[in-house]
């Protein structure tokens, strides 16, 4: 909310550097009314004649021409800085002040009215008083009390009249004050205006002076009078007392009023400027009115908003600057998340290589990404993915870097640590690459599992500083993701490597065990309306249509090897439907379950009756201590085995040892 422009304002809008000397004469014309107690003084006191009187307005109307002539003069003389800023100013001179010149005006504003004060009483006293005084008492033919009640008329009027000129230019050069307000604050604080407290003292003071000096000389007079036996003069006394202490009375008034008003005005302002701060505008100033006790907490409060508007300002530019950066490390932290998610899902090595470092191209705007991986020494780092066509180049070169000796990325692995090079035309570790020219910044980050590292992140930018700490952590968080994504790739194709051998061996012994088993004996059976029996396969050879539509023939199929099939045959000719053949499938695979079980369950219990034959043979060879004995025991338990007719036992006698050579 802006303050409303006073009238002064107006006026100074218009005159601007002649403002100063017009208001003076203003001032000077609105003092005049302080001569009104002067003229009650004379009137009641001096009792002058009609001529008298006459030469009385004549020498005073002349010297207070005179006194109109020198005051502006001095007001001029008092001002001449503070004027020539303002005509500066006025005509848009470009050319900086000076700092002196600046406080010297920002002086001349402040202090003008009370310069003015002194000169203004004095000018009234000198060219007006005197002048008027030996005028009257030369060519009037004025007594010597008539002399000293015109004399003490002008200082009632002078004292008015410099009280009342000081407090409207004080007030009136509010427009100026703030006009030539000081940038510096440090020197906006000036001493030279009437404090609150003096000034109070002094309009009690004149109040007191005027009065008693309106009062005393009536009294004398009337006491005078008295004395020479006037009957009249005590009612005349009553009557002219109660009316000099009327003017009195509204004198006072009137001074008081005006001071109120000079002393509340800025006050007001002050507060109305308090209002609109707490609704929110902080841009809202007091305006400068006065030069004392006020005029500093004016200018205080000022400086008090400035600095609050100012932490206001960069408080909102700090939120702003974090909120910023917290837009672009959450966009980072996402990115990263995404990096990962994506690392983590992908189970091929190198698709998973080949899609991080693009997907961190993408997401992070740079211009090149690479992921070399340790070679089983751990002597070079292995270019394994890269992002850019430099890099693709690279690849195809088979481009590796010795750990420890050869850039930035062999510093990295080989101390386990992120290695950034900020500009790399000022790193001596980097390596200038001939692929990648528009290098301009550098991060090498160890991909490290349980402090082993098995390879290095590379990202490079074409902007300088292209990687502050915040980014570095993030994407240190990210490498630590992608290494154990890398890890967890090579340990799940390690594992299922693993699987497939497995599964390998154990298919082939499946099919060497069932190989055996139907080399010994082949079985087969057939179901028909006449019940289950016996079946050889041989026997359909050339009787059955393999490729009759209802017919269905399902492999019996275990660990990937057939070891016999299902045929069906429906009464009709209809085809069969696929809900049945999944059902047949699933029958087969039963039966290949539980034949295998069968299988293995006579295989166990062969190996059972073979571990108990041992162990009673064992016992039985235990019993006797006679190698006849026990040679007859092992002769009669062996033929109790299963498919043996004829069993042998029999010693041979340690074959000789030849002789030794000697040598000679």
């Amino acid at each position: 909310m802006i303050p409303k422009a006073s009238p002064f304002d107006r006026l100074f809008d218009r005159w601007q550097d002649k403002y100063i000397l017009r208001v003076q004469v203003l001032a000077q014309q609105i003092a005049l009314i302080s001569a009104l107690p002067s003229i009650l003084y004379l009137w009641l006191n001096a009792h002058l004649s009609r001529l008298q009187a006459t030469h009385l307005v004549f020498s005073v109307l002349f010297s207070m021409l005179i006194a109109n002539l020198l005051l502006p003069l001095y007001a001029a003389s008092a001002s001449s800085r503070a004027r020539r800023r303002l005509y500066e100013q006025a005509r848009g001179i470009s050319v900086p002040p000076q700092p002196t010149d600046e406080e010297a005006a920002w002086e001349d504003a402040i202090r003008l009215p009370w310069r003015v004060a002194p000169a203004a009483f004095l000018t009234i006293c000198s060219p007006v008083i005197l002048s008027v005084a030996v005028y009257m008492n030369n060519l009037a033919n004025v007594t010597p009390v008539q002399t000293t009640h015109i004399v003490l008329a002008g200082l009632i009027f002078a004292m008015g009249f410099a009280m009342q000129n000081t407090m409207f230019l004080d007030r009136v050069m509010a427009p100026v004050r703030n006009a030539l307000l000081p940038a510096d604050r440090e020197k906006q604080i000036v001493s030279g205006g009437i404090r609150l407290q003096t000034r109070l003292q002094i309009t009690v003071v004149m109040i007191l002076l005027i009065n008693t000096l309106m009062i005393a000389p009536l009294g004398y007079e009337k006491l005078r009078q008295a004395a020479e036996v006037q009957a009249s003069a005590l009612s005349d006394f009553v009557l002219q007392v109660s009316i000099v202490s009327l003017v009195g009375i509204i004198i006072t008034l009137g001074i008081a009023t005006l001071q109120a008003v000079i002393i509340s005005t800025p006050i007001k302002n002050i507060i109305e400027a308090m209002k609109d701060i707490e609704q929110g505008h902080l841009g809202r100033r007091a305006v400068l009115t006065t030069s004392d006790e006020t005029a500093e907490l004016t200018l205080r409060l000022n400086h008090m908003l400035d600095q609050l508007q100012i932490a206001q300002t960069d408080l909102e530019k700090r939120v702003a600057e974090r909120t910023e950066e917290l837009t672009r490390r959450a966009i980072m932290l996402q990115a990263a998340t995404s990096v990962a998610r994506q690392a983590v899902a992908s189970q091929d090595l190198n698709m998973l290589l080949n899609e991080t470092v693009h997907l961190i191209s993408e997401r992070f705007n740079y211009y090149h990404a690479a992921i070399f991986l340790l070679d089983e020494r751990g002597e070079y780092a292995v270019l394994h993915a890269a992002s850019s066509e430099g890099g693709k180049r690279m690849l195809e070169r088979g481009h590796r870097l010795a750990v420890g000796r050869q850039g930035i990325v062999g510093n990295a692995a080989y101390f386990n640590r992120a290695r950034i090079a900020t500009n790399v035309g000022e790193d001596a570790v980097f390596f200038d690459n001939p692929d990648l020219p528009a290098t301009r910044s550098e991060a090498a980050l160890p991909l490290s599992v349980r402090g082993r590292v098995i390879g290095v992140l590379d990202i490079q930018s074409i902007e300088l500083n292209a990687f502050p700490p915040e980014t570095i952590e993030l994407l240190q968080a990210m490498a630590d993701q992608i290494a154990l994504a890398i890890q967890n790739a090579r340990l799940l194709a390690e594992s299922q490597e693993a699987v497939q051998r497995l599964q390998a061996l154990t298919s082939e012994g499946v099919r060497k065990a069932w190989r055996e088993r139907i080399s010994q004996q082949k079985r087969a059976y057939r179901y028909t309306p006449l019940g289950t029996a016996p079946y050889t396969p041989a026997e359909a050879e050339g009787q059955e249509d393999e490729n009759a539509p209802n017919r269905l023939e399902v492999p019996i199929t275990l660990r990937n090897q057939k070891i016999g099939s299902l045929v069906f045959r429906r009464r009709d000719n209809a085809s069969w439907p696929e809900a049945e053949r999944l059902l047949a499938v699933e029958v087969a695979n039963q039966v290949a379950l539980a034949i295998e079980n069968v299988r293995l369950l006579e295989m166990a219990q062969y190996r059972a009756a073979q571990e108990q034959a041992l162990s009673e043979l064992t016992a039985h060879l235990g019993q006797s201590l006679d190698p006849d004995t026990i040679m007859q025991i092992a002769v009669r338990e062996l033929r109790q085995l299963p498919s043996v007719t004829e069993v042998s036992v029999y010693l041979n006698p340690p074959e000789a040892k030849a002789p030794e050579t000697p040598s000679n």
